[in-house]
């Protein structure tokens, strides 16, 4: 089970003005708030929205505490949301007008992504300038950062991973496994979830006994129960929204098909249950997380026919299938809570906060 993190309700702050943030209204309510608890370090979870970023500068300067803020995905995850291109699965994103929007978005895809890329660029410029540093999900994403923005010095740019919030002794626990495959996430259209139904209905009559298992909830869910009988899927069930433990103690092979992730928390949960983990290759953190062949398998972004010939090769391979899963249940032992701590308090002491 998640850790359980409890805020007592006087430690809340609801700013009052909830048709602008940056009111003087809203100011003086943070600013009261910070004084009055002593609140020496600001963490802003809300880094790509300039209002926001902009307005907890100001508490920042009239409190004297340190801001950080925290940049929880790819530094180009604007640009990532149009790379993918390739003909659609679902009906819904098959009209005239997506079709038309999917062709310029094509012819123009280089474009666009450097337009977003240099809109991305100004807000990290501007919340690098703003606080005492950034905290990205994982160093990889650094100089990235650093050439979007323009930013010459690292010095303010700082890495911590998710960590697992999953117990740890679960790692040390044996399985009864059996042969499913797993989806775990949101039903968006990033996340891709038509993508692991198109390998199950590619793949289902070659390996009988085996099922999929679908897990999330979103906005996509009719979308996909409209295709699953569209392809008439086997062995396959749309889960909705579940705790993925009980799924993660019996699956051997987790599905990860998304158009991009910042981290990829769903793959470390799954490594720490000896589940091997499949994804594209489209956000520079992959590598922290697998060692392709090792402890997980990791494909040319979008190449999906790709991800079907290792896919089934794997399946086929008990052997190593059971090796993988052994070396990605270790590989999850570098996110445990304590050793993102560690990476923590490092950023702390850099920016001059000592721990008491």
């Amino acid at each position: 089970r998640p850790y359980e993190f409890e805020t007592p309700t006087d430690d809340k702050i609801i700013l009052p003005d909830q048709h602008q943030i940056d009111t003087e209204l809203n100011t003086e309510t943070f600013v009261r708030f910070v004084e009055q608890h002593e609140v020496e370090l600001i963490i802003c979870q809300h880094s790509y929205f300039k209002d926001f970023s902009s307005f907890v500068s100001v508490v920042k300067n009239r409190t004297g505490a340190k801001l950080l803020y925290a940049f929880h995905t790819t530094p180009d995850f604007k640009a990532r949301y149009i790379a993918e291109t390739s003909w659609p699965i679902l009906p819904s994103q098959k009209t005239f007008f997506k079709h038309y929007k999917r062709l310029t978005r094509a012819l123009l895809k280089k474009q666009k992504q450097l337009s977003r890329n240099r809109k991305m660029g100004v807000q990290i410029k501007l919340i690098h300038d703003l606080g005492d540093g950034v905290v990205f999900l994982s160093e990889k994403y650094i100089p990235m950062a650093m050439k979007m923005a323009g930013i010459s010095s690292d010095e303010k740019l700082f890495a911590a991973a998710n960590p697992n919030t999953f117990r740890t002794e679960d790692r040390q626990r044996v399985f009864e496994k059996e042969n499913i495959l797993l989806f775990v996430g949101r039903l968006s259209s990033e996340k891709r979830p038509e993508k692991a139904m198109r390998l199950w209905q590619n793949i289902q009559s070659k390996f009988p006994d085996w099922s999929m298992k679908i897990l999330g909830d979103g906005v996509l869910m009719n979308d996909l129960q409209f295709l699953q009988e569209k392809m008439r899927l086997e062995r396959f069930t749309l889960e909705g929204y579940q705790d993925p433990a009980k799924y993660y103690e019996k699956a051997k092979i987790l599905l990860v098909p998304s158009d991009f992730e910042g981290f990829g928390m769903s793959i470390v949960e799954a490594q720490q249950y000896g589940v091997v983990p499949f994804t594209f290759d489209t956000y520079a953190a992959i590598s922290d997380i697998i060692i392709d062949d090792e402890t997980g398998v990791v494909i040319p972004p979008y190449k999906l026919k790709q991800f079907e010939t290792r896919l089934t090769s794997l399946m086929r391979d008990e052997q190593k299938l059971k090796s993988m899963s052994a070396k990605a249940r270790k590989m999850s032992e570098k996110f445990d809570m304590n050793h993102v701590l560690l990476q923590w308090d490092a950023i702390f002491k850099s920016i001059g906060l000592v721990s008491k």
